[in-house]
């Protein structure tokens, strides 16, 4: 993989605890690793585990003392532990996934001499309450400016990226890992997981993948559930996703307090196999990018119904059914209405598997970021390590 262009050397840096970002930049590693690129990887020790199987952690593991909530003080210390990292062993390239990374890695780089290249890769929007505003439009404008090349996942926050600074800015793609197919037929692995689970086989499953956070609208998943109680048969939802333990707290309240057919399943190795054997995959957040989640569905030939927000239109096209943002009529009537016309659920369910051989894989994705490590260093000519 690596030329004379490439770098030989790349840290990067990972901050965001949700598990797509991090399947996305394992796939990164793993091929930069395997084209002999020497790569470290910065990050809480958390996140650090997540790559012990792909890098030796004791040689390539810069541990940052962040935790999962934004506070100034922790970015500092880990902007500092960063710094302290390059400066003892320097990088051609800096690489920080999300916005809270590329705030870290734009405050360390800045007095690291050779300073290495940075690249950004902004996984969403950066956002905040009320509370949070001024700082985090003031770390966006940091992150943006202090960046050699900007990589955005969609339309919507290319823009956002530019507005705040960022000068060699483009859309770069981000792929999730290939579901492999179940090794049973679906029944049988129904059977299996309704057995484990305590489900009805003979139900209809409605699957939702996300971490319970506000922008995912999971609110809106539970007053559909209410609705979906109408139907027969009666419809489960299945909930993987982790959140803070008073957010995961509520919404269990509210399934016991509405007796509503959804089922918390928190985190989950087996998102592929409940891929294969659910009959539609939801997507309710407020805002997304190409949903690494929603990519997966269409892989393992699920149907999908989503709201039309950030990089899932583009992302679907034709093959999945879109509804507003926070429209629970529209979601409700057409999630119930795929439930109830299985040739059309198994169109769409075939067509989002074509449409997903055409998207870019993770071999794309480490082509597409090598040129932009390449455009980077290319933009601070003779400041490289």
């Amino acid at each position: 993989m690596p030329s004379p262009a490439l770098p030989q050397s790349v840290v990067v840096v990972v901050t965001s605890p949700t598990k797509t970002v991090r399947a996305h930049v394992r796939g990164l590693v793993q091929r930069l690793v395997a084209g002999g690129v020497d790569v470290r990887v910065a990050g809480a020790r958390t996140v650090l585990a997540t790559f012990a199987d792909l890098v030796d952690l004791d040689r390539a593991g810069v541990e940052l003392p962040l935790g999962e909530e934004l506070r100034p003080a922790h970015d500092l210390a880990a902007a500092s532990a960063l710094r302290q990292a390059l400066h003892e062993r320097p990088a051609q390239v800096v690489h920080a996934h999300g916005f809270r990374a590329g705030a870290v890695a734009a405050l360390a780089v800045r007095l690291v001499r050779p300073r290495p290249a940075l690249v950004t890769t902004w996984h969403a929007l950066p956002s905040a309450g009320a509370s949070g505003r001024v700082t985090v439009g003031a770390g966006a404008r940091l992150v943006a400016r202090s960046s050699d090349v900007t990589l955005a996942p969609s339309a919507d926050v290319l823009a956002r990226s530019r507005a705040v600074g960022a000068v060699r800015a483009r859309l770069s793609p981000v792929a999730a890992p290939s579901v492999p197919a179940p090794r049973t037929d679906r029944g049988a692995l129904r059977r299996r997981l309704a057995d484990e689970l305590g489900l009805e086989v003979d139900v209809p499953w409605i699957l939702a993948v996300g971490r319970i956070v506000p922008e995912k609208d999971h609110d809106l998943l539970l007053e559909a559930s209410r609705r979906w109680r109408s139907l027969h048969p009666t419809p489960e939802v299945l909930l993987v996703g982790v959140g803070a333990v008073p957010a995961v707290a509520r919404l269990r309240r509210t399934i016991a307090a509405g007796r509503l057919p959804v089922r918390l399943l928190g985190a989950r190795d087996d998102i592929g196999e409940l891929m294969h054997a659910a009959d539609v995959f939801v997507l309710t957040s407020r805002w997304e990018a190409p949903a690494l989640s929603v990519q997966e569905a269409m892989r393992a030939h699920l149907p999908v119904v989503a709201t039309a927000v950030g990089g899932v239109p583009d992302l679907l096209g034709d093959t999945g059914v879109l509804v507003p943002a926070g429209d629970l009529e529209s979601f409700a009537a057409e999630v119930a209405l795929l439930l109830s016309d299985p040739p059309r659920a198994s169109r769409l369910a075939e067509a989002a598997g074509e449409r997903a051989r055409s998207l870019p894989d993770e071999d794309d994705v480490a082509v597409d970021v090598l040129a932009a490590y390449a455009e980077a260093r290319a933009a601070r000519p003779g400041r490289g390590a």
